[in-house]
């Protein structure tokens, strides 16, 4: 099994634990007291991350959320480094 530290500092923002969304919950769940009227939070994360989900919690919290683009791109350094957990057995996508 493939086991990571949580990690420190700015790095925090490359790590999303183990189920992927930290950083993105952490975000969605401080962005409408972080914002001016009108305002408007751009997110970029992994679909791996469940879009689906943060454009939930999102409208949960009377935010109007929407995916307005994607893209495919080869994997970085960071996730390089978690290639085998990305291809472990329950990781769900391709």
């Amino acid at each position: 099994m493939y086991r990571r530290r949580r990690p420190h500092g700015a790095a925090r923002a490359w790590e999303g634990g183990a189920g992927g969304r930290d950083a993105v919950d952490r975000e969605c769940a401080t962005a409408h007291r972080a914002l001016r009227v009108p305002g408007m939070p751009l997110m970029v994360h992994c679909e791996r991350c469940a879009v689906a989900e943060t454009i939930e919690r999102l409208s949960a919290l009377g935010m109007k959320a929407r995916a307005v683009d994607r893209a495919q791109v080869p994997f970085g350094p960071v996730t390089r480094k978690r290639r085998a957990w990305l291809r472990a057995p329950g990781v769900p996508g391709p």
